[in-house]
């Protein structure tokens, strides 16, 4: 399956009030991870090949991830984007084959946390108050495996490793993996 990124995939939705939209520090800009890296930390690290664990990647963008994790898991895989061309694009990428697969268009915060077994987030563009937000949640309402790229002192004892994936902006990028 290919995956084309097109300039659409990096607008805004003109829907979002932008009153305090900072480019370099928020949750509606556009990056990926390596699909194959992340795959890699949860066979390894995690190492379930429980059908029944479900997968949640926050801010999904365009869909890669989760796609990618239906065709090398028998994993239930969600994906959740607030930008809704991004959310439109990865309901387009659905087949026959991607009967696990869903998305949805909306925000974290709206999502309960304590449906998912595995969660993905690439929170290093999210504001201090969206991670705070994420980080509570997740403490609240969540049991399972995360992996994140930035976290605090509140979070920081469900610190199991750190590894080093790919990303689209920068090669050997950290991320740590909690266990909640």
């Amino acid at each position: 399956m290919k995956f084309n990124i097109d300039q659409e995939d990096f607008l805004i939705d003109k829907n979002i009030k932008l009153d305090n939209y900072n480019s370099y520090n928020s949750s509606l800009i556009y990056g990926e991870v390596n699909s194959n890296d992340i795959y890699n930390i949860i066979n390894n690290v995690i190492n379930t090949d429980n059908c029944d664990q479900h997968f949640l990647d926050i801010g999904s963008g365009c869909g890669k991830l989760i796609l990618f994790f239906n065709n090398k898991t028998n994993y239930y895989c969600t994906g959740i984007e607030i930008i809704k061309h991004r959310y439109l694009k990865s309901i387009e990428l659905i087949n026959d084959d991607n009967s696990n697969v869903e998305f949805i268009n909306d925000n974290f915060k709206n999502i309960y946390l304590g449906n998912f077994d595995i969660i993905y987030c690439c929170n290093i563009i999210f504001s201090n108050e969206d991670n705070d937000l994420l980080f509570f949640k997740l403490i609240k309402e969540f049991n399972g495996y995360v992996l994140l790229f930035t976290y605090n002192n509140k979070i920081s004892s469900k610190l199991i490793s750190t590894h080093k994936v790919n990303t689209s902006w920068q090669k050997n990028v950290l991320i740590h993996l909690f266990y909640f």
